[in-house]
This record gives structure tokens, C-alpha cells and sequence, in this order.
């Protein structure tokens, strides 16, 4: 692994980066679930805050008609009718003020105001005491009624004075406590609105905050494991291209361009047992005496020189490859009429037999060739294949000794 990767691979953990989504699934989990129990908890004290509002605000009016009620007794004092009725009124609005009371401290007032219950307790036994009084007025003002006796100037002397020494007294107590208490369940039912509106706001912002962060993580981690897959994939990529080069520089002449003869050996390991073909196979003749007389740098140009006119003339009709220092092979790509194979053959002499210029010196010789027809029946090996392909190559050398020419053998007609 190169250095470049190592650095873009290093800290790269693939069980911590799954590691950190599972905990950021079951932080996101578990912060969705707290905003909702948030959510929850906040619409249920807001409930009851406005609730308790409800029951303090109806008690206050209770007690506001329990006053005017008396208010009415004392400014129709003379009036029976009217005296009756409203003591009935302030029994029935006593009930439901007794009512409304009980219902008010089952609610959970700390929650709301730690204050509240005290406030209220206090507030409420001065309305109570306030009852007292007045029911007790009420009682003996319904006996003189009642009376055969009664007597209305002492009647309306007896409420008049037990208005102004006993009852308005408490009356102002009880009506002054229970508006405070009012004013003070009105406040704190607007600070637990604000409290809580603001502590649901933190937990959406916390919120928005770890899963801010975590994706950022989550990318970050995301974009260096890509960064480290693509590093490694490249590495095995380059690796893949380096491992090529050097089967191609094993498989190929680097002076002709061809493959060699491993590279004829690994491609012909499979053509010959699936499918017919034709090789051919060219070899100079006397091409130890370029070494000799114009030295090796002349004759590796030469043979360079050979090797682009052949490819240029014949790559698209074969492969070509260089099995020796002088010695030029061609698998044909089609199989065709030994009759074309003959004459493509002896054209490749030809072009080998041409002059070559190289430099200032001129060089023309002479190649001896020989070609074969394989079919996979035939179950040739490449050792074997090439035995029987120096076989016929000896005798065009023979041949071409005793001509002075180019020699081409068909392989076919020897066995």
C-alpha cells in the first residue's frame, strides 16, 4: 500500500464507523422520544394550568355574587320575597364555590406554582369564615321571617347591623383574598407557559444539535471511508495495471513491439484445442553476419525497423509475435484455402527479403518460412507444435541454401 493510501486510510475504522450510526440511531431515537414526551408533558400541565385558572376564576365569581346577594338583603330589607331568594342563591352559589374548591386542589399545583396551594388554602378559609357568618346571618334572618312575631323596623335594624359590624368586614377579606389569589394563579399560569414554551424549545434545540452533529460525523465518516475505499480500489487498480506491465513486459520484445514467446505460448494454449488455425513462422537467414559486419546497435535497428513495416502490412490479418532475435511468428486471424495461406505467406517472405535502409549501410536477406494448418483434433501441445514447426523450418533453411532464395514450406505436406 502506498503512503498516499495509508494517509487517507489511516483512523479509518470500518466497525467504528457502523458503531457510530447504530449510537447516532439510538441517540436520534432517543431524542425524538424526548421531544414527544417534552411535547406531552407541556400540553398536559398547560392543561391544568388552565384548569386551576378556570376553577380560581369561578370561585371568584361565586363569591362576587354570594356579595352582591348580601348586598341585595341589606338594600331590600323590607322586602321578604326578595330576602328569600337570595339566601337561596348564596346557598346554591356556596355549593358550587364548595365544589369548584375540591376540584381545584386535586390539580398538581407545584407543578404550576410551588405557591399556589398555600395562597389558595389561605385565601379560601377566609371565604370560608366569611360562609360562617353569613349563613348564620342568613339562618336568623329566615327565623324572623318566619316569625309571627317579627317585628320589620327591628328586622331591618337587625340586618343593617349585622351587615356593616359583621359581615362586610369579611366580605371585603374574603372578595380581596381570593382576586389575589386570582392575579396570582393568572401569573403563574403565564410563567409556566413561558417556562415551558422555553424548556421545549431547548429540548428542540438540543436536539437539533446532536443530530446536527451527528450527521456531520456520519458525513465526514461517510466521505472518508469513500475516500478510502476509492484510495484502495485505486491502489488495487494500480496494482492490477503494474501486475499488466509487467506480464507485458515478460510477454512482449521490447525492440520489435511483438509479444514473445510466452506471450505465443499463453495465447495459443487455448486456441489449439477449440478452434482451426493457421501459423506461420519466419526466420532470416544469416542474419549473424549483420552482427558481424555492421555490429549489434545496426542490427537491433534493422530488426526494429522489420518489425513496423510487418506490423504495418499484416496486424490486421495477424497477430504477430517475436520468438527469437530473428525470428518473426503469425497466428492468422481467419482460417482460410491453404491456396491464400500460400500466397499470404510468400508475400511475408518478400517483405522480409526486401532492402532495408539503416543509417548509411543498406541491408537485404534473405527468410526462410513455413506454415501449418492446426485443428484441435490434431491435439498438439505447444512444445510439440513447435518441434514440428523447427522440423520444417530446417528444411526451408535447406531449401533456401540451395536456391539462394526465400524459401516457404507448407508444414501440412511433410507429416
Amino acid at each position: 500500500m502506498s503512503k498516499q493510501t495509508e494517509q487517507i486510510t489511516e483512523g479509518y475504522n470500518p466497525i467504528q464507523y457502523r458503531m457510530m450510526t447504530i449510537v447516532f440511531l439510538i441517540l436520534s431515537f432517543i431524542n425524538i422520544a424526548t421531544v414527544i414526551l417534552a411535547f406531552a408533558r407541556t400540553g398536559y400541565g398547560l392543561y391544568h394550568a388552565e384548569d386551576a385558572l378556570s376553577h380560581v376564576s369561578k370561585i371568584t365569581q361565586y363569591v362576587q355574587n354570594i356579595n352582591e346577594s348580601a348586598l341585595n338583603i341589606v338594600i331590600h330589607n323590607n322586602e321578604d320575597s326578595i330576602i328569600v331568594s337570595e339566601i337561596q342563591n348564596i346557598n346554591q352559589w356556596s355549593q358550587e364555590m364548595e365544589k369548584e374548591s375540591d376540584e381545584y386542589l386535586e390539580i398538581n399545583l407545584n407543578e404550576i406554582d410551588p405557591k399556589l396551594q398555600s395562597e389558595f388554602e389561605s385565601a379560601y378559609k377566609k371565604v370560608h369564615d366569611y360562609q360562617k357568618v353569613l349563613n348564620a346571618f342568613n339562618a336568623d334572618l329566615s327565623d324572623r321571617i318566619r316569625s309571627d312575631l317579627s317585628d320589620p323596623n327591628a328586622d331591618m335594624a337587625f340586618i343593617r347591623n349585622a351587615y356593616a359590624l359583621d359581615i362586610e368586614p369579611l366580605k371585603s377579606e374574603a372578595a380581596t383574598a381570593m382576586n389575589n389569589v386570582f392575579e396570582l394563579q393568572n401569573q403563574s399560569t403565564y410563567d409556566f407557559f413561558v417556562r415551558s414554551a422555553q424548556q421545549f424549545l431547548f429540548v428542540l434545540l438540543f436536539l437539533f444539535i446532536t443530530m446536527t452533529a451527528g450527521l456531520i460525523g456520519i458525513r465526514k465518516m461517510k466521505k472518508h471511508a469513500r475516500q478510502a475505499a476509492e484510495a484502495i480500489a485505486l491502489e488495487h487498480k494500480n496494482a492490477i495495471s503494474s501486475r499488466n506491465k509487467v506480464i507485458d513486459i515478460a510477454y512482449s520484445n521490447i525492440l520489435t513491439g511483438f509479444k514473445n514467446r510466452y506471450g505465443l505460448e499463453d495465447d495459443l494454449t487455448d486456441l489449439l484445442a477449440k478452434k482451426n488455425f493457421t501459423i506461420a513462422v519466419c526466420n532470416y537467414n544469416h542474419f549473424s553476419s549483420v552482427n558481424e559486419a555492421y555490429g549489434r546497435e545496426v542490427a537491433d535497428k534493422f530488426i526494429s525497423t522489420v518489425s513496423q513495416q510487418l506490423a504495418k502490412e499484416y496486424d490486421q490479418i495477424a497477430s504477430i509475435y517475436s520468438t527469437d532475435t530473428d525470428e518473426f511468428c503469425f497466428v492468422f486471424k481467419e482460417h482460410t484455402a491453404t491456396v491464400q495461406i500460400e500466397k499470404t505467406v510468400q508475400q511475408i517472405a518478400r517483405t522480409l527479403s526486401r532492402p532495408v535502409e539503416v543509417g548509411e549501410v543498406t541491408i537485404q536477406l534473405t527468410a526462410s518460412c513455413c506454415y501449418y494448418q492446426c485443428t484441435p483434433g490434431a491435439k498438439n501441445s505447444f512444445n510439440g507444435l513447435l518441434r514440428i514447426m523447427d522440423r520444417a523450418m530446417f528444411t526451408a533453411k535447406e531449401e533456401s541454401k540451395k536456391t539462394g532464395q526465400s524459401a516457404v514450406i507448407n508444414v501440412n505436406y511433410l507429416k
